[in-house]
């Protein structure tokens, strides 16, 4: 394990600003798409509607990139490569949706307005389910090594969630996904907790020792 405490408890602050811009974006997401539904509407066109979910994919780059250094901070802290994969997934979907959200929306809106039949996306339902159940498998991992690491039994209820919410991905509208993201901000504050009362303990324990020998 690193001795850089400062680096544990910033991995940890790191995880809990990926959060909460996560959250924000979810709620200006979704108030986003209400606005383009409501101009759609109105309009007789779908493009607002497909412009707004494309910017609020494309967004999710900025929360993914703070779970990406704190998830890189415990794999340095905790000597633990899991973490970094964890990290690169994390980054990695965030800017893969980034890029294929607007391609996507851009392709509909065009065939939209050639007047052409809207293309069927089931197929990709059928193929993002067993994706997400991979996918929250392997977070799941990622939170039951990190409850064994930080000693924070929490994290295992996140990787629980984590995986629930690849399981049931076809039919939850992303309530367990904003469950488990409440849930890791309050283990990511107990396991900063848990950093500096381990760094305070260590220093006392220091202080005793130095004062024995005298």
């Amino acid at each position: 394990m690193g001795e850089d405490l400062g680096k544990a408890a910033e991995a940890f602050e790191h995880l809990k600003k990926g959060v909460v811009y996560g959250i924000v974006l979810v709620l200006v997401g979704i108030l986003a798409v209400l606005v383009g539904i409501s101009i759609a509407a109105s309009s007789q066109s779908v493009t607002p509607f497909v412009a707004a979910l494309a910017v609020a994919l494309a967004l999710t780059v900025v929360p993914a990139y703070f779970m990406f250094r704190g998830f890189l901070g415990l794999g340095e802290f905790y000597g633990e490569k899991l973490y970094r994969y964890a990290a690169w997934l994390t980054l990695g979907g965030a800017v893969a949706a980034a890029v294929a959200a607007p391609a996507l929306g851009w392709w509909v809106v065009s065939l939209a307005e050639a007047g052409s039949r809207p293309p069927d996306l089931s197929p990709l339902r059928l193929f993002a389910w067993p994706v997400g159940v991979l996918v929250g498998g392997f977070y799941m991992r990622v939170f039951l090594k990190l409850a064994e690491d930080s000693g924070v039994d929490l994290f295992k209820v996140v990787g629980v969630v984590a995986l629930l919410s690849g399981l049931l991905s076809p039919v939850d509208p992303g309530l367990l996904g904003l469950v488990m993201l409440i849930l890791l901000y309050m283990a990511a504050s107990r396991g900063e907790e848990a950093v500096y009362e381990w760094a305070y303990s260590r220093q006392k324990q220091q202080s005793g020792e130095g004062g024995s020998t005298v």
